[in-house]
């Protein structure tokens, strides 16, 4: 697991080429989480990706604030069903081999009964 690290807010922006006015947001309404200590605060590193996104959008796009908030809530959301996706498909497919394995034992036994009950040319009944 990786190891996060503490930035000040100063920090964060200057790494992620923005304003601090920015981060605020993000922190105001929850998108990244603050962390504090000792009277200062911190966010972990692992959150400067998602100020460089909400750079883009603001920058690139000329996104508002407002629908930065809603489009990286929304690809959260989109991530975590894919997430979900994925899990529920490996599922099936392990479901899917488990069946696959009981109908190739149930059809074995089934021949083994066919072939002690018929009499006579077993092997070309079977073929």
């Amino acid at each position: 697991m990786e190891r996060t690290v503490l930035i000040t807010i100063e920090e964060a922006a200057a790494a992620c080429k923005v304003e601090q006015e920015l981060i605020e947001f993000l922190l105001q309404v929850e998108l990244i989480p603050i962390v504090e200590q000792q009277g200062r605060r911190y966010i972990e590193d692992i959150w400067l990706e998602e100020i460089r996104r909400a750079r883009r959008l603001l920058e690139d796009l000329e996104v508002n604030l407002p629908g930065i908030e809603i489009i990286l809530r929304m690809r959260r959301q989109l991530l975590r069903l894919y997430q979900m996706l994925a899990e529920r498909e490996a599922d099936h497919r392990q479901q899917i081999e488990q069946l696959r394995a009981q109908y190739e034992e149930r059809l074995r036994n089934l021949q083994q009964v066919i072939i002690l009950e018929i009499p006579g040319d077993r092997q070309s009944f079977m073929s």
